[in-house]
């Protein structure tokens, strides 16, 4: 984690533990299963809050560079990120509508 909790004071935190019980999660975990973009556990619930996040934030997904900003901050040594990314494209492009 790149962040210190003194500067999460007074934010909404979802953990991974809270994305599995969301809606968003099951879309989440398909398309990481069809792009085979499981990694090890250890950088995974990173990338999963992450989309968790960038399904809900409001305007248009992020094109591919902004993508891979946003992943950035998740450091893989298990793999390439292009069956992440071709994961999460899947996952950002799905336009049903879900509630927060």
């Amino acid at each position: 984690c790149c962040s210190l909790t003194v500067d999460a004071t007074g934010s909404e935190i979802t953990t991974v533990e809270g994305a599995v019980s969301t809606p968003e999660f099951e879309r989440i975990e398909r398309a990481f299963l069809e792009h085979a973009a499981v990694q090890c556990g250890f950088c995974t619930p990173g990338f999963v809050v992450t989309l968790l996040y960038l399904r809900r934030r409001p305007g248009p997904p992020p094109d591919d560079d902004e993508l891979a900003g946003f992943l950035s901050a998740n450091i893989c040594r298990c793999t390439g990120y292009s069956s992440l990314l071709d994961a999460a494209r899947q996952i950002l492009r799905d336009e049903t509508p879900v509630a927060p």
